[in-house]
């Protein structure tokens, strides 16, 4: 039996891929998220939960690469 595994990692060009193509539909929480952040005053501590494979890490990372860090 041969176990392959699904998910893909959180690399520049997969993060880039799935952000043009909006494969996720994701772009408008990433969106909302970065307008969240920018009026945030004071310093704060964010978490996001969600279960183990829900694409938390691409979500921070794309956030990320989209705030151009």
């Amino acid at each position: 039996m041969v176990i392959r595994r699904l998910n893909k990692e959180p690399t520049d060009e997969e993060l880039i891929k799935h952000m043009e193509k909006d494969s996720l539909h994701r772009n408008d929480d990433i969106n909302d998220f970065m307008r969240f952040l920018f009026e945030i005053e004071g310093n704060y501590s964010i978490f996001i939960d969600g279960k183990w494979g829900s694409g938390k890490t691409f979500f921070v990372k794309q956030t990320i690469m989209a705030l151009g860090r």
